[in-house]
């Protein structure tokens, strides 16, 4: 099965989505996601490393949503959706990590895409905590729904509610 990649995330032909399952369940299609992942990581692995600057490593994307076509953004004001601006306090590094889940750095501040019960949907220095891992679905229309690691909560952005990290339901304010 072909397999094409989004930004650190992967998705094969048929819309199968190439990261970990849900927790609790673990279903033929989510042991099919653990093996092509892994297959994937493989490849990378052996892949020869160009710089030892993890940051020139990672892929640069920025998140358009959906439902209201603002773009996540980070600067002094903190995060936000904001009109695309082409700069780079939208650009996100994504620094993938061995369990299938990315770290996504903003270009311009260096702060982390970050979820906790305690603090809600945030940028903050990056940590490598899990509140920090994010989870990719790829759909078949080439977007992502970002999923977090700790609290499998997805990024959420309606015009109703504004940015939020909210109980994954994978509409349209959920895609991005």
């Amino acid at each position: 099965m072909p397999v094409t990649s989004y930004a650190g995330f992967s998705q094969g032909s048929d819309g199968t989505v190439v990261t970990p399952g849900h927790p609790g369940r673990d279903t033929e299609e989510d042991k099919m996601r653990k093996t092509i992942t892994t297959g994937a990581l493989v490849l990378a692995a052996m892949a020869p490393a160009t710089t030892a600057n993890a940051a020139e490593d990672a892929v640069i994307d920025r998140y358009h949503n959906v439902a209201t076509g603002r773009v996540l953004d980070d600067s002094e004001f903190g995060l936000r959706v904001m009109p695309d601006y082409h700069n780079d306090h939208q650009a996100w590094f994504v620094r993938s990590w061995g369990d299938g889940s990315v770290q996504i750095r903003n270009k311009a501040t260096g702060n982390c895409l970050d979820d906790s019960f305690e603090a809600g949907l945030r940028s903050f220095p990056c940590n490598e905590m899990a509140y920090q891992d994010w989870y990719g679905t790829v759909w078949g229309d080439s977007t992502v729904t970002l999923v977090n690691k700790a609290t499998g909560r997805a990024v959420d952005d309606s015009v109703e509610f504004g940015l939020r990290a909210f109980d994954r339901n994978d509409g349209p304010a959920q895609r991005w």
